[in-house]
């Protein structure tokens, strides 16, 4: 259970998500959802030994230097990470979806939603993902304008914590300069 959450601002992207692992009846606190492969930042939610072995196990693809950023996402990136999630065990090739992947990835200065089904959509300025990102897409739906983006994921945190037992109001975040 989680709120992952990136903000794209005029100067900079914010990948932020909350902290807390919920295991049966117990909860704690991890070090973080966020994680660097490569030139990928990655914010998952759901299934976290999906997360270890995306951080873990799989290497960026080499990119052929013609080939368009979106090609070069969707029918290489994508493909190998299938291929590790078939061969950590979750599944053939053909039952990947009922594992159900989302998160929220940053690649060159680009945000992208990594969708159950496998499909990537850019995200131009917000999203969040989770079982907090009802509250998050509101939260900051209400706040849009001047957004100071420490204050703001502070205070957003904090709201989807009140509204959700199953995210915490600790975070980490992940800040590039575009």
């Amino acid at each position: 259970m989680t709120c992952i959450v990136a903000i794209k601002t005029g100067k900079e992207i914010t990948l932020a998500g909350d902290r807390l692992i919920v295991r049966g009846n117990s909860q704690q606190l991890t070090e973080t959802k966020l994680f660097t492969v490569g030139d990928f930042t990655f914010g998952f939610c759901g299934n976290l030994r999906l997360a270890q072995a995306v951080k873990y196990g799989w290497r960026q693809p080499a990119k052929v230097e013609s080939t368009e950023e979106v090609n070069y996402l969707i029918n290489t990136c994508i493909p190998s990470l299938k291929q590790l999630l078939v061969d950590c065990d979750f599944g053939d090739r053909k039952k990947l979806y009922d594992i159900g992947v989302i998160g929220l990835i940053v690649y060159k200065s680009t945000i992208y939603r990594l969708s159950w089904d496998f499909s990537l959509q850019e995200v131009e300025e917000f999203d969040a993902v989770g079982c907090g990102d009802t509250f998050a897409k509101g939260f900051y739906h209400g706040c849009r304008g001047e957004l100071i983006v420490d204050d703001f994921l502070t205070r957003l945190f904090k709201a989807c914590s009140k509204e959700d037992p199953f995210v915490s109001e600790e975070f980490t975040k992940i800040t590039f300069n575009l």
